[in-house]
Order: structure tokens, then C-alpha cells, then sequence
């Protein structure tokens, strides 16, 4: 004959109790993986905040670069209007011998 004593031993606590046995070794498992999660997440922030460039220095940087960009800007517009002085002297000379050129021609001057 079986002993059923064992068998009315199995109560809900019991079985509770196996199943959180069970369990515990897979909660610790999840709960070191989340602690290297953080952790990999704290060295990249770490690291992130070491190369950052401060906001001030940044701003620093673009004025300077909207100074160069505004000084290019004003010498290439005189470069342009001493050019255009240039060419419109030079064009009047030219038409200037031209209308000599015409005029001697149209009084027979050699």
C-alpha cells in the first residue's frame, strides 16, 4: 500500500513557495541584466558629456563665423565696384577713340 500522508501534505503555500524557488534565479538573472543596462547607459552618457561642446562656445563660434562670412561678403562687393570702375573707364576710352576714329574719318582727317 502507498502512503497518502505525502500526498495531503501539498498545500497552496507549498506549491507557492516551489514556484517562487523557481523563479528566483530568473528574477536575478533579469534583474543583473538591467543593472548592466544602466550601467552601460551611465558610461555612454558619461562619455557623451565629455565631448559635448558647451552652448556658450558654440554660439562663440558661429558669430565668428557670421563676422568672417559678413567681411567676405563687404570685400568682395568693392573688389566688384572697383571692377566695374575699371571696365566702365576702360569702355569709355574705348568708345572715346572710336567716336575719334569715326569723327576723323567722316571729315577726312588722316
Amino acid at each position: 500500500m502507498t502512503d497518502h500522508s505525502s500526498l495531503n501534505d501539498v498545500t497552496g503555500w507549498r506549491i507557492a513557495t516551489w514556484v517562487l524557488g523557481l523563479l528566483t534565479p530568473f528574477l536575478g538573472w533579469l534583474g543583473l541584466r538591467h543593472i548592466g543596462r544602466i550601467d552601460r547607459h551611465s558610461a555612454a552618457l558619461k562619455e557623451l558629456e565629455a565631448t559635448k561642446v558647451p552652448f556658450e562656445i558654440c554660439n562663440r563660434h558661429m558669430d565668428q563665423i557670421n563676422e568672417q562670412h559678413t567681411s567676405s561678403i563687404a570685400r568682395l562687393e568693392d573688389a566688384l565696384k572697383d571692377h566695374r570702375e575699371e571696365t566702365r573707364l576702360s569702355f569709355l576710352r574705348v568708345f572715346e577713340r572710336l567716336d575719334k576714329i569715326v569723327d576723323s574719318r567722316k571729315w577726312g582727317e588722316p
